[in-house]
């Protein structure tokens, strides 16, 4: 072998040496990246959140409310508004319509799809860019539970594994399920379910099948294919469920002949096409809906004892159902009377809008109740636009006003009744005694007409609204036994205790500490309807949790307030109010109706309560401030009365009444009529008839047993000079001498009250004397078989207090 051929061997060996030593490198450098990719690797997996099914079941849900027939009505939900719906609720084509666009071999592959990751890989090579989508549905399912949405490495790791064990543990149907309630689906719709009700106003069972593949092509950008968004270019999100459709077909999921019909209706889609229900910024029965929600929370705070912050979350975010008691129907009726500017004074600029909100004046609480079931079917806490959780004027007791004589019935006149009284019993409506006027402390209060009309029945002064007659009624029955019977109304704003409280007289003309409000004023009007029983008004009769568990159930509560003889006398004179009385406004036709109208003296609030043999029903309209009433000629166009909340409560009674049959009060057993006289509430004479303005013979009705026994005592006849009205004395001349009837009181009342230019003369004519005639009167004249000078009948008391005494003991504090 010669040098050269050595030489050549040895660089041989010198370069396979040296490539060997490249090679080897190459190796261990890619053993190394190897590793430390597969520590990175490991270390993202290591670092992987744990999943449980927690993840998927404990999601933020929508919270349903239903009315009185369990229709739906309304949806409540925080950030997110989501129902969840199992896998057997949601119509095949639906779920294939997501798995078609989504994730093709769902079905088949374990948690990720290799193929897809390896197209979706190449397609990121040629772009140069990290856009390609390659999640399965089980791995979208974490990324919208568990992960984030980032673009990163980590992210996708976690994500593959995740979804390998995953799918270890979950049926391919379950991890459907999660995924369809799981999944944002634009606007505030999450889940398929809430997505159904967004765009289509149905439940997602509901859905076609072009109306499926639109909602799936939304899944890939909710913001670009949201119809609503693109309601100019439609063909952005019918292009995009056109794919939908194609995918389906292709992979067998549709027919031809249901791929042609959804493909037509989908291009038949327009703005017209979708309808979505309430996107939580405003309530359609706002009103209604706040008041029961507001109650939900009292109930479940005692039941559970739950914090505000518990029980807000599991209202907008626990998917609960809730069943209130609203009639859509007669709330419907309600708001569109109710906001009706005819109804209004129209006030000056400067008080025609009050509050930070420019909320418009005056303004209006208003509730319809059915009193024999407690249920409440409508409120209207105000009227015109105003923001969520305004003043509620209709429920809140903190937004109580004075009812004005709307008080009465309940203060003075039903309880009278339930303690023997009837609707003959007489009250003098004079001017306070010295007497009177020491028991209340000086107060004494006036007419609205600032008259008097002296000798009047209970059943008048309720039909004309008399405060004397009330004031000295409720001095009679006694203040205290008023408090109680206005608690056992349901009335919760009465004071009884403190500087300022509602144990004075001045209550039975609705002079109260707080006030009151229509929900409470409703109710305690529905006792006069239903046999003296007052129900507890309620506003949901169930609540439900997102599993079907029945977490509040109502049930009013219950408890007799008035005999029901008491309670039907009550109504009774109450329709006197409406037909022809001071609310002859309310008046509805030929169904019955009874009520009370309310004004309080600055005419700062007006009130009208009232009932049919159906509903009861209360109207409050003021201003928000108080101390605003409105002036005709200053600030306001006329005056704030009661007429017209009586105006008002017709208006809605007749529309809520049209289809109901007419009929009448119940009438319970144990009432009876007699013929009285009403000046004094006894069994009439026949005097009684030959009153001056004529018979004051009426047939009333009473409570068996509480038929007075003794005779008209008030009426006496008497022979009087036509010349002086005096009474005649024996020197008057014959044909100036008239026999007339007369009342008589036991003390005198001057000419400011109406009755009496018909009360019996005490002065004895002074015109005719024997010094200027010398009549000799006929014999016998003047005889009697008493030793005075008087040519009366009966000299008796004629005005016994009480009328009729109480046989039945006052309530028991």
């Amino acid at each position: 072998m010669n040098n050269k051929q050595n030489t050549d061997k040895n660089r041989k060996k010198k370069k396979f040496k040296a490539w060997k030593v490249v090679l080897l490198t190459i190796v261990l450098a890619m053993l190394v990246a190897i590793g430390a990719t597969g520590g990175i690797v490991l270390a993202f997996i290591n670092t992987a959140p744990q999943v449980n099914i927690d993840n998927f079941t404990n999601l933020a849900q929508t919270t349903k409310i239903y009315d009185k027939d369990g229709k739906y009505i309304e949806s409540l939900h925080g950030v997110e508004n989501r129902t969840y719906v199992t896998l057997s609720n949601i119509k095949k084509y639906t779920q294939d319509a997501f798995i078609a666009i989504e994730d093709e071999r769902f079905r088949s592959h374990f948690g990720v799809d290799i193929r897809r990751i390896f197209g979706a890989l190449w397609a990121d090579l040629k772009t140069g860019r990290y856009d390609q989508g390659a999640s399965t549905i089980t791995q979208q399912l974490l990324k919208n539970t568990v992960l984030t949405s980032k673009k990163e490495w980590r992210r996708k790791i976690q994500e593959a594994y995740l979804a390998i064990k995953l799918e270890e543990k979950l049926s391919k149907d379950m991890i459907l399920e999660y995924y369809l309630n799981t999944i944002f689906l634009g606007g505030s719709a999450n889940g398929v379910q809430a997505a159904a009700e967004y765009y289509f106003d149905k439940d997602v069972n509901q859905l076609t099948i072009a109306e499926s593949a639109l909602i799936a092509g939304i899944t890939q950008s909710p913001s670009r294919y949201n119809p609503y968004l693109n309601t100019d270019t439609p063909e952005v999100y019918k292009d995009r469920a056109s794919i939908v459709l194609s995918k389906m077909i292709e992979h067998q999921m549709i027919s031809n002949e249901e791929y042609e019909e959804a493909k037509a209706e989908l291009m038949a889609m327009n703005e017209t096409s979708f309808k979505k229900r309430s996107d939580n910024t405003t309530l359609k029965y706002q009103w209604f809906i706040e008041a029961a929600l507001s109650s939900v929370e009292k109930d479940l705070t005692d039941k559970y004892g739950y914090t505000k912050d518990e029980i807000q979350q599991l209202i907008y975010s626990g998917g609960l159902r809730v069943y209130t008691t609203i009639d859509t129907r007669i709330q419907d009726i309600v708001d569109r009377v109710a906001n009706d500017p005819k109804f209004y004074p129209h006030l000056s600029e400067e008080i025609a809008y009050w509050g930070k909100e420019n909320i418009i004046q005056p303004q209006i609480g208003v509730v319809i109740t059915d009193y024999k079931t407690g249920q409440v079917n409508a409120v209207l806490g105000g009227r015109g636009d105003q923001p969520l959780k305004s003043q509620n004027r209709a429920a809140d007791p903190i937004y109580a006003r004075q009812p004005g004589s709307a008080m009465k019935p309940l203060a003075v006149y039903g309880p009278a009744f339930d303690m023997g009284y009837s609707p003959s019993s007489v009250i003098d409506d004079t001017p306070f005694t010295p007497e009177m006027k020491a028991a209340t402390g000086g107060w004494e209060p006036l007419n609205y007409d600032r008259k008097y009309s002296g000798l009047t029945t209970l059943r008048d002064a309720v039909k004309t609204s008399k405060n004397v007659v009330a004031a000295k009624l409720m001095l009679q029955i006694g203040t205290g036994n008023s408090v109680q019977y206005l608690k056992k109304f349901g009335l919760s704003t009465i004071v009884t205790s403190g500087k300022l409280n509602d144990m004075g007289p001045a209550i039975s003309l609705g002079g109260l500490t707080k006030g009151v409000i229509p929900l409470e004023m409703a109710s305690a009007y529905g006792v006069f309807g239903n046999s003296g029983v007052y129900i507890e008004p309620i506003l949901y009769t169930k609540v439900v949790d997102s599993e079907g568990n029945t977490l509040l159930e109502k049930n009013s509560e219950k408890h007799q307030v008035l005999s029901s003889q008491a309670a039907y006398l009550t109504v009774d004179v109450l329709k006197g109010v409406v037909n022809g009385g001071t609310g002859s406004k309310a008046n509805i036709g030929s169904m019955p109706a009874a009520g009370k109208t309310g004004t309080t003296n600055d005419e700062a609030d007006a009130y009208f309560v009232g009932l049919t043999p159906y509903y009861s029903g209360a109207i409050w309209m003021g201003h928000d401030k108080p101390s605003i009433a409105p002036k005709p000629g200053v600030n306001s166009d006329r005056r704030l009365t009661s007429g017209e909340t009586a105006w008002m409560w017709s208006e809605i009674m007749k529309e809520v009444h049209s289809n109901l049959p007419v009929k009448n009060f119940d009438k319970p057993s144990g009432i009876v009529t007699a013929s009285v006289c009403k000046d004094s509430g006894k069994i009439a004479t026949d005097l009684c008839a030959q009153d001056q303005r004529g018979s004051r013979v009426v047939t009333e009705i009473f409570i068996e047993g509480k038929v007075p026994t003794e005779y008209c005592d008030v009426h006496v006849k008497a022979r009087v000079d036509i010349l002086n009205n005096k009474l005649a004395s024996e020197y008057c001349p014959p044909e100036l001498v008239e026999e007339r009837v007369f009342i008589k009181r036991p003390y005198a009342v001057d000419s400011s009250v109406l009755d009496s230019q018909y009360q019996l003369p005490t002065d004895t004519c002074d015109i005719h004397n024997q010094s200027n005639g010398g009549y000799n009167p006929a014999p016998g004249f003047g005889d009697d078989d008493d030793d005075d000078d008087d040519d009366y009948e009966d000299e008796d008391s004629p005005y016994p207090t009480p009328p009729i005494t109480p046989t039945k003991k006052p309530a028991t504090p």
